[in-house]
């Protein structure tokens, strides 16, 4: 099984991965768009792929939903995923040559927008 290199629940087996203090982190580099596109399919779209955050800082119950029209009913843009998992890693995110306040929609200052990126991300308030 894939899953005998991690520790189940109460596990301490120090050879395998500990959830609790790792993240996992699927991501996609593209997308896919939400209808067909005449009958040869679907394109690639910028807008909307699958990011999957697992263990480590991650709180149960956070998980976006795509509906039959193909439409998200929660989302986080790329730029909020990867401020969450700069944040999770200990690193600040905010700098000239990284992410801004903008990248986080409706976010009013850098703590603000930390925190917003941390619980559409991951689920977490602080």
């Amino acid at each position: 099984s894939p899953f005998a290199i991690i520790n189940a629940p109460g596990e301490t087996n120090p050879s395998k991965l500990n959830l609790n203090d790792t993240l996992i982190i699927l991501n996609t580099e593209f997308g896919r768009t939400p209808r067909a596109q005449g009958s040869t399919g679907r394109n690639h779209h910028p807008y909307g792929y699958v990011t999957a955050f697992i263990g480590g800082p991650t709180t149960k119950g956070i998980s976006g939903a795509i509906g039959p029209n193909g439409v998200a009913s929660t989302y986080a843009s790329p730029a909020q995923n990867r401020i969450a998992a700069l944040l999770a890693l200990g690193i600040w995110p905010f700098s000239p040559e990284a992410f801004a306040v903008s990248d986080v929609p409706s976010a009013t200052g850098e703590v603000d927008a930390a925190l917003k990126a941390m619980q559409a991300c991951l689920g977490r308030t602080a």
